[in-house]
């Protein structure tokens, strides 16, 4: 019961993460669910973009217009354009465009 019951209680915090991340950023609920989107598409598909936003290379619109675009691929491409767009932010014309 108590695997269960721990089961529940982090289906709904992972079911309000977008709700709170909305609340920090002071968006709207919407653009909350909008980042968390990213955030796990960021961190799972898209590592190069990931890295590339974190070393200021790209900022948070750009990733977001990488992520989109790349959306509708199955992961395997999504990998493969991650890995050509930006695959490694410390080159120079990474992420400058």
């Amino acid at each position: 019961f108590e695997a269960f019951r721990a089961l529940k209680d982090a289906e709904r915090t992972i079911a309000a993460a977008p709700a709170q991340i909305a609340l920090a950023r002071r968006v709207s609920p919407f653009q909350g669910r909008a980042a968390a989107t990213l955030a796990v598409e960021l961190t799972t598909d898209l590592r190069g973009t990931y890295a590339a936003l974190r070393a200021g290379w790209l900022s948070e619109w750009r990733a977001t217009i990488i992520a989109l675009t790349a959306r509708h691929l199955n992961p395997e491409l999504r990998r493969e354009a991650d890995a050509r767009l930006c695959a490694d932010p410390r080159r120079p014309t990474a992420g400058r465009w």
